[in-house]
């Protein structure tokens, strides 16, 4: 887990130094995307914690795992396409709020998926 913890830091490190070149200007947004990834790490962390089962947290290390990558790559995309997106929707929607609702979304399906071939008895190859 340390070494995907790792692996995402560099992830998130070389995507953020691109992205503040093509918002040239615009540290504050910069900085922004960052919160809303911790703040996506959070609703793992929290679930981790508070929702366990038998004294061992339910969510999955894959699901926490795609809820990251899915939560940053949100937030980078709500951040580079905001104005078409909001054109898209009618509304806008903040780069925080998109990556929380990636997040828990990741973390709820994925989890329920992966409990559910457990108890079935099925393999995933």
């Amino acid at each position: 887990m340390l070494g995907v913890s790792r692996a995402l830091v560099l992830v998130v490190g070389t995507a953020i130094i691109p992205l503040g070149l093509l918002l040239h200007g615009m540290i504050l947004d910069t900085a922004y995307i960052t919160y809303a990834i911790r703040g996506a790490a959070a609703v793992a962390v929290v679930l981790g914690i508070y929702w366990t089962r038998n004294n061992s947290p339910v969510p999955t290390s894959a699901s926490v795992n795609a809820a990251m990558i899915a939560s940053t790559s949100a937030a980078i995309t709500f951040a580079i396409f905001e104005k078409s997106i909001a054109e898209f929707l009618g509304f806008t929607v903040d780069k925080v709020f998109a990556a929380l609702f990636f997040s828990l979304t990741c973390i709820l399906l994925i989890t329920f998926i992966a409990r559910t071939i457990k108890k079935r008895g099925m393999r995933i190859s």
